[in-house]
């Protein structure tokens, strides 16, 4: 290549056998010069695709820096808000927690509530047993009082019984004495209509 670019140069003169040489061999050296060139041509797109490459490459990792920068920033979004969804989730158990307790102590004062309510409920009939009783004594001493009555009315009665035999008795007695004094009683009305008629018609 730097022969063909030098022609003004003076050439020292080859042997003739040196030049058969050469001529012969010069399609083989224009060919290894073609293939050079080619090698230069593959080598300069080389470059250029290198530097593309270098290029995309440089791009790409710029993409995947600003992926990168993303993914930590929805990571730490995330954390941020599981973060947060840990909290609030924490919160609302001890709400819960505090309601379970709440409902505890309600449900330990009702039970103490009811079990107080049926003692005074037991007591209440023990007193109510207790008048029971009280009551069932004053019902035999009723009884018992219902029986004297019954023997004193039995006492009344013969009593009466024995009354009514003075009474009839005395009625007898009363009946013929009064019949007595009705007969007396009409004759003396008689005798004095008797008179009046006498008087009237002047019998004397």
């Amino acid at each position: 290549m730097e022969e063909t670019d030098r022609p003004n140069e003076t050439k020292p003169a080859l042997p003739r056998e040196w030049e058969m040489i050469v001529t012969a061999f010069m399609p083989n050296l224009k060919m290894i010069e073609n293939r050079f060139d080619r090698i230069d041509i593959d080598i300069r797109e080389l470059h250029v695709g290198q530097k593309d490459i270098s290029s995309r490459m440089t791009l790409l990792e710029k993409r995947m820096d600003l992926f990168e920068a993303q993914v930590d920033k929805r990571f730490e979004q995330l954390t941020g808000e599981f973060r947060d969804f840990k909290a609030d989730t924490k919160w609302r158990f001890e709400q819960v927690d505090k309601r379970f307790e709440q409902l505890t102590g309600e449900l330990r004062d009702f039970k103490a509530d009811v079990k107080w309510r049926f003692e005074q409920v037991d007591k209440r009939f023990e007193q109510i047993d207790k008048r029971f009783e009280l009551v069932d004594k004053r019902f035999e001493q009723v009884d018992k009082r219902f029986e004297g009555i019954d023997h004193r009315l039995e006492q009344i009665v013969a009593s009466i019984d024995r009354l009514g035999d003075k009474i009839d008795a005395r009625d007898a007695r009363q009946r013929s004495f009064t019949l007595r004094m009705f007969g007396i009683a009409i004759t003396i009305s008689f005798l004095g209509v008797l008179g009046v008629l006498v008087k009237t018609f002047g019998l004397h």
